[in-house]
């Protein structure tokens, strides 16, 4: 998908179109992000993608909210002040491109949701799937905004008992079950890790471990940095709620590496 939106970038320069070329950018910059290269990587690409729209005066308010995020994963929650306290952006955003929209709210989902905000997420998540917007131009986004609403929304389940959430939980582990069948390396260990968390919701937690622990085992397999850090902490959190503390912490250490390979300094 890389490569492919480096092609795009290229044609699109060929042909005087820097809207789509910047386009391009941006989404090979979101793709770097959760493909498991390294943060470090992926924040050198975003800086020459800064550098390609500002000489070529290109404003997008949804790279914008995309760097910001990006600050907060390698240095800690509060190191980005908001550029928009008075939620401009999101009013243009909406009003004019309700795809960057839809894209810009799963930022700040997924944001609370790496750092383990409840209440910023349970919102964030009601807003999200108020701007849903289906798009072959937001295919690469769409497998990772599905697999984190996913995760989210067993979560707000088990803090709430809202039982909406968990038919949401369920459905989409369902389309990840049918996404791995045409792809075991992308889509295999987000589906065991779904599992998992549906696992742990209704209370079924021998089938919960193994499921924890077959997700780790595939996304290390399959060298997904991101999905790896995810099933390691999210089992610690199922390990610590059933008192089981020896694997909880075998779990959290696990993750804390995986995040800092990733380059998430300010989550590790």
């Amino acid at each position: 998908i890389i490569l492919f939106h480096a092609e795009g970038h290229t044609t699109a320069l060929e042909a005087g179109d820097i809207r789509i070329a910047s386009l391009n950018l941006l989404l090979q910059c979101n793709t770097l992000v959760w493909c498991g290269s390294s943060l470090n990587d992926a924040k050198i690409m975003f800086d020459e993608a800064s550098h390609f729209m500002k000489q070529h005066n290109v404003l997008s308010l949804l790279f914008i909210a995309e760097t910001r995020e990006l600050d907060k994963l390698v240095n800690g929650w509060e190191s980005v002040t908001s550029t928009d306290p008075d939620g401009s952006s999101e009013y243009y955003l909406q009003g004019k491109n309700p795809l960057a929209a839809q894209s810009s709210r799963f930022q700040g989902l997924m944001i609370s949701f790496i750092y383990r905000n409840f209440e910023v997420t349970e919102s964030a998540a009601e807003r999200y799937i108020g701007c849903k917007y289906d798009s072959w131009i937001a295919l690469n986004y769409k497998t990772i905004e599905t697999f984190i609403l996913g995760l989210v929304s067993f979560w707000i389940f088990r803090q709430t008992n809202r039982i909406q959430w968990l038919e949401t939980g369920v459905r989409i582990k369902q389309i990840m079950e049918k996404w791995s069948e045409t792809s075991r390396w992308n889509f295999l260990q987000k589906f065991y890790l779904l599992e998992a968390e549906e696992h742990f919701c209704n209370e079924r937690y021998e089938s919960a471990k193994l499921s924890y622990d077959i997700a780790i085992a595939f996304a290390a397999k399959h060298k997904f940095i991101v999905d790896e850090a995810l099933a390691c902490e999210l089992a610690g959190y199922f390990a610590l709620r059933i008192s089981d503390h020896s694997n909880s912490l075998d779990y959290f250490k696990m993750a804390y590496e995986k995040y800092r390979d990733w380059g998430a300094h300010g989550k590790a």
